[in-house]
């Protein structure tokens, strides 16, 4: 029986040296690599490309980079929160979140507890009700207007009832 439970310890101290070495290997590593910078990779495609001419007449030219600007909706109306304020503190645990976007859009207001799904009206004004956790509360308002243009924003409120 003794040489049993020697055996199980020989093995468990083994274990936890092999594993120490791995360990600080793989941090090692990590370390060694993080230190180094960025590895070299190899250009992106959108690079542009230079060409030289003859040597006599040394000539560098790039290939064109594509761009894209998205037209704006005729109204320029993007999101706005009206209700309640970025980093306020709110003293009951239900509050409500008012604001303004594009006419007509579909809005997602996500709470730590609920995610809410809503309509803006014809004016673009929307309003929902949502409950609070206690403490700080990161509240995200997405927004896409039927042009297929979305518009994020976040705010915090702090719902507590501690007297200040």
């Amino acid at each position: 029986m003794v040489s049993f439970k020697v055996l199980m310890l020989k093995e468990l101290i083994l274990a936890i040296i092999l594993g120490s070495i791995l360990g600080f290997g793989v941090t090692g590593g990590f370390i060694t690599l993080k230190k180094s910078g960025k590895p070299n990779l190899p250009p992106s495609s959108n690079a542009p490309t230079p060409t030289i001419s003859a040597p006599n007449n040394p000539v560098v030219s790039t290939a064109p980079t594509p761009s894209f600007s998205p037209e704006l909706p005729e109204n320029n109306i993007n999101l706005t929160i009206d209700e309640p304020l970025n980093e306020s503190i709110v003293a009951n645990s239900k509050t409500t979140i008012k604001g303004t976007t594009a006419a007509d859009s579909h809005l997602v207001v996500a709470t730590p507890l609920k995610v809410f799904t809503l309509t803006a009206d014809s004016q673009g004004n929307f309003e929902t009700e949502v409950e609070l956790e206690s403490g700080v509360n990161l509240i995200q308002v997405n927004s896409s207007t039927p042009d297929n243009f979305q518009y994020e924003k976040e705010l915090i409120v702090t719902y507590s009832t501690a007297k200040i």
